[in-house]
């Protein structure tokens, strides 16, 4: 008989046991559904940007310089780079969403390429539609035809800006700063200055 009620408590404490780890499960299984839910929600109400951020894992800068090539010490040359930040001793530069960090000290030159062409262009065919507009209604008398002239300096304008745009192309100069033997405080702050005039 004490062995049967023994049994029977054994059985009990087993079932109970079970019941209790089930419970537990349960409820670990619902918080999670609940974590994951809340998580979803934030996620769709946060702005597109944000949920870019956390889709792509890629660093968006506001504040950077042109392209540029930075040439420095031991034959390092970084060609068509981006200056993002600079500190008391280092420099960080970003391409292709890959960052990097250099002592200021080992800057020798920097170089930023400009291109002149598409302002060439642009002053070129402007040029061209206001002098033949003007001078086209002048010679006319100020007839309805005004709308013709500009249209007319507008077309001529097209190869004039054309070839306006590849004089100042080749008349333009490179932007090239020699950092020269200067110590770190003298080379930060003209890294500053160039960050500052050259800001993308």
């Amino acid at each position: 008989m004490k062995t049967f009620l023994l049994l029977l408590i054994a059985l009990s404490s087993c079932f109970g046991v079970n019941s209790m780890g089930q419970e537990l499960r349960h409820l670990r299984l619902m918080e999670k559904q609940k974590y994951e839910q809340n998580l979803l929600t934030e996620l769709i109400s946060a702005p597109l940007s944000i949920q870019k951020l956390q889709l792509n894992r890629l660093p968006v800068y506001n504040d950077t310089t042109d392209e540029c090539d930075i040439n420095l010490d031991n034959s390092i040359y970084l060609k068509d780079v981006k200056i993002i930040d600079a500190g008391d001793s280092m420099f960080t530069i970003t391409k292709l969403n890959v960052d990097r960090k250099f002592e200021i000290s080992q800057i020798k030159s920097i170089r930023f390429i400009n291109h002149g062409f598409s302002k060439g262009l642009v002053y070129g065919v402007l040029a061209s539609t206001a002098f033949w507009g003007i001078i086209g209604t002048a010679a006319s008398g100020g007839s309805t035809k005004t709308g013709v002239w500009f249209l007319i300096g507008f077309v001529l304008g097209i190869p004039t800006g054309i070839i306006t745009g590849i004089i100042t192309e080749f008349a333009t100069q490179d932007d090239i700063y020699d950092f020269g033997n200067a110590n770190t405080a003298a080379k930060l702050s003209r890294l500053k200055y160039i960050m500052h005039e050259h800001k993308n």
